[in-house]
């Protein structure tokens, strides 16, 4: 896994063979969505701050407490925002809060812990939709997704072992 950069966004980018247990398609009330190709978990996202001075302080960060896949959590989200729609699933990174406080530290703004996902589905367009807080993820529809939910254990095993 590798931490990627740009626009003022920063993600760990994933790998992608564990994501391909996953079914390719999947039906829901917005039509056929179709599993990505490229999987990854935005860290953040902080567009005012410089790009460059982002990623140092990242950077420095992650060399003394390193962010890392943890879990799954059974919490899908069917996300609406044309021309985007995408199916993602909530997931609990390592070390990921204290970045957030890192960034007050240095540059003074407070950025809101940006909640942690993953982007499975999307329909039309490879780019899931943007989730960069508490309140829009809850404000998207839950899913109840068993087929999933059983493949989710295998799916952490497999991007651990690949860590």
């Amino acid at each position: 896994m590798t931490i990627n950069s740009e626009d003022g966004y920063i993600w760990l980018q994933l790998p992608a063979e564990p994501f391909a247990i996953l079914p390719e398609t999947i039906e829901t009330e917005q039509g056929t969505l179709r599993r990505k190709r490229e999987f990854h978990v935005t860290l953040v996202q902080a567009t005012a701050i410089p790009e460059a001075e982002l990623r140092a302080l990242l950077d420095e960060y992650v060399a003394e407490t390193p962010i890392s896949f943890d879990r799954f959590e059974d919490d899908f989200r069917l996300a609406v925002s044309p021309p985007r729609t995408s199916i993602a699933v909530r997931c609990r990174l390592n070390n990921h809060a204290g970045l957030f406080d890192r960034i007050e530290e240095r540059t003074g703004q407070r950025l809101p812990l940006q909640p942690s996902h993953v982007s499975l589905y999307t329909k039309d367009t490879p780019q899931g939709v943007g989730i960069s807080t508490e309140e829009a993820w809850q404000s998207y529809q839950r899913l109840d997704l068993p087929d999933l939910t059983a493949s989710l254990e295998a799916l952490e095993n497999g991007l651990k072992a690949q860590a």
